[in-house]
C-alpha cells in the first residue's frame, strides 16, 4: 500500500508564494525611512537616499520597457482588428453608409493609434 506524504510546507496556502529575505541594504534603507529626518546621520542619510533612488530608478526602467511592449502590441492588435473588420463590412453590404462609416473609423483609429 502507498504510503501519503506531505511535501509542502506546513501551514502555506496553495497558491501562495513567500518572499525571499530583502537583502540587508533594502531592510536598512526601510528601517532608516521610518526615523525622522533630524534624528538620523549624514552617512545614514546618504545610504538611505542611494537606496531609494536605485529602487526608483530600476522601477521606473522595468515599467518604460513594459509601457514601449504594451504600445507595440496596442498597434498589432488595431491593424490585425481593422482587417478583420475590413472583411467583415466587405462581406456583407460595403455600400451601406453605416458599414462604411465603422471601418473609417476603425481604420483610422489603427493608422492613428494615438488619437
Amino acid at each position: 500500500m502507498a504510503d501519503l506524504q506531505h511535501v509542502g510546507v506546513l501551514g502555506m496556502h496553495w497558491g501562495i508564494r513567500r518572499r525571499g529575505p530583502a537583502s540587508s541594504e533594502h531592510t536598512r534603507a526601510r528601517e532608516l525611512k521610518k526615523k525622522h529626518v533630524s534624528e538620523l546621520t549624514n552617512d545614514e542619510l546618504k545610504t538611505a537616499i542611494t537606496r531609494l533612488s536605485l529602487e526608483k530608478q530600476f522601477k521606473d526602467i522595468s515599467s518604460a520597457s513594459a509601457g514601449r511592449g504594451s504600445s507595440i502590441l496596442k498597434g498589432i492588435l488595431l491593424r490585425v482588428g481593422a482587417q478583420a473588420v475590413n472583411s467583415y463590412v466587405a462581406s456583407k453590404n460595403p455600400d451601406s453608409s453605416s458599414y462604411q462609416f465603422f471601418a473609417d473609423a476603425v481604420r483610422n483609429k489603427a493608422h492613428n493609434p494615438k488619437s
